[in-house]
């Protein structure tokens, strides 16, 4: 089943590569999301049965201060992806993150109303609309960081969160978007502190308070991946019989 990716060269578009050589990755030079026309012009070059929409601006701090870029690129460019995939009849498999929550509680179920805090999480959470408006989607919430360094020498202990390395959230995303699932999967793994995860991965983190930062950021965002999990068990369930 052909796979075509936005955002290939980002941190989970290179791991899913990785993972299936056969997907194809344009680079943004060729393909680039705010950019209707060569979005157009990908889908007729390569026909794709399933598009994985992983292109976006990240993090909160680059969001609040880029907001133009921001919207055009995580909004209007899912805008183009999502017209695009239903006028040829594509399955669109959007990624999202778990900032459209606020974090006044955490373990969020898929049927749990969105409420972002940040520019950011309000990209996202609109996108999600968009996404949705294709007939065959499927959003992703998830959250993940690289295995081999943590971006910053600080980490949040106040901060929970169900992210886990890339090398193991990937392999779910990949199964998912094959996967005959619409409508809204969440993917995660336990919940866990910002700083308990750093640690994992770089010991000399320094501990933070969501208190010392400036600018509002989620408390908990750990996601309840029940329907994920019960749809992997039916299928090894199904391979077993």
């Amino acid at each position: 089943m052909s796979v075509l990716l936005s955002g290939g060269s980002g941190l989970l578009g290179v791991h899913l590569r990785a993972l299936a050589p056969s997907i194809i990755a344009p680079p943004r030079a060729e393909m680039d999301v705010t950019r209707r026309d060569e979005v157009t012009r990908a889908l007729d070059t390569y026909r794709p049965r399933i598009v994985v929409h992983a292109a976006a601006l990240i993090a909160t701090a680059r969001c609040r201060e880029r907001l133009e870029e921001c919207l055009e690129v995580n909004v209007a460019g899912t805008v183009n992806v999502a017209r695009t995939c239903a006028a040829y009849g594509v399955r669109l498999v959007y990624i999202s993150t778990d900032y459209v929550f606020d974090g006044a509680r955490g373990n969020y179920s898929e049927e749990d109303i969105p409420h972002p805090l940040n520019e950011y999480g309000r990209s996202k959470a609109a996108a999600e609309l968009v996404a949705a408006c294709v007939k065959e989607h499927l959003i992703i919430r998830t959250s993940f960081c690289d295995r081999t360094a943590w971006r910053s020498p600080t980490a949040f202990t106040d901060q929970y969160t169900s992210k886990d390395t890339v090398d193991v959230i990937a392999p779910e995303v990949l199964a998912a978007a094959l996967s005959r699932l619409s409508g809204t999967l969440h993917i995660g793994t336990d919940r866990k502190s910002q700083y308990e995860i750093a640690r994992r991965i770089d010991p000399r983190v320094r501990p933070i308070r969501l208190s010392e930062v400036p600018g509002p950021l989620p408390r908990d965002t750990s996601l309840n991946s029940a329907r994920w999990t019960a749809h992997k068990a039916t299928l090894r369930a199904e391979a077993n019989s």
